[in-house]
């Protein structure tokens, strides 16, 4: 009887002991969940607000007719230079850096490329940003000036690695 009361006392104490390691682990993993959520909060904040830096640009909910709310020359210039200082920061990575394609209605595509060679659809480089954005606002500047208003339909794409904004697309729309 002394033997049977003393392995009930063992199976108890192994069974406490069990319990204890087990509530243990528990409360480890909950904790190490908790820093990782963390982390992947902060981490989507970073995202949204480097995209928040981009997503005004996109056009896809806009119609055409409302050309109002379209982007300007200078919302291209602008997006034109962000896209050239976020490439200059991170030394034109292909990863994270972004690419700005810009089309007129005669084809013509004005580029901001990851290689650092910004050129027109004619094969010519541009030297610079600064070039590249004074010929958007001049091409602006004398439309308005012949009377014809114009405005950007954007596209912003993200990459699917990253989940940031990696290529802008803007299209030239001309009217009256």
């Amino acid at each position: 009887m002394e033997n049977a009361s003393k392995a009930l006392y063992m199976a108890g104490t192994t069974l406490i002991a069990i319990l204890i390691i087990t509530i243990t682990v528990y409360v480890f993993s909950r904790a190490s969940n908790v820093g990782e959520s963390y982390q992947n909060r902060e981490e989507d904040l970073v995202i949204n607000a480097f995209n928040a830096k981009f997503s005004y640009l996109d056009s896809s909910g806009i119609e055409i007719s409302n050309r109002e709310l379209l982007n300007k020359a200078s919302d291209v210039a602008t997006a034109l230079n962000l896209a050239y200082d976020i490439n200059e920061k991170n030394n034109y990575d292909e990863i994270n850096g972004i690419s700005v394609y810009v089309y007129n209605q005669k084809n013509r595509k004005l580029i901001l490329s990851l290689n650092n060679k910004n050129e027109d659809s004619s094969g010519s480089y541009i030297d610079n940003i600064k070039d590249l954005t004074d010929t958007i606002l001049k091409e602006d500047l004398i439309k308005s000036n012949n009377g014809t208003k114009s405005r950007y339909f954007g596209k912003v794409e993200y990459s699917n690695y990253t989940r940031k904004a990696n290529i802008i697309t803007f299209e030239l729309i001309e009217f009256n």
